[in-house]
């Protein structure tokens, strides 16, 4: 009975530590990866990437183009 409770708290925890390791980048962001504050790596293209969990922190930012057109004012 000991085992198969020491067993099962094993396996919930190497769950957790999988999970959390885990991130998604979307279309129109990229992240950048921090490991005490220094950026370590920067992931632009979409998809399932993993970090080192508890250690590395992500910083999620959008990939925004910004087009403005100026019309020339005449006096």
């Amino acid at each position: 009975m000991i085992k198969k409770a020491v067993l099962v708290c094993t396996l919930i925890f190497a769950l957790i530590i999988l999970f959390s390791g885990m991130f998604i980048v979307t279309e129109g962001e990229y992240v950048c990866i921090r490991r005490f504050g220094k950026i370590i790596d920067t992931k632009d293209s979409a998809g399932l990437y993993f970090k080192m969990p508890f250690i590395d922190s992500k910083l999620t930012l959008p990939i925004k183009k910004y087009f403005t057109t100026f019309r020339r004012q005449t006096y």
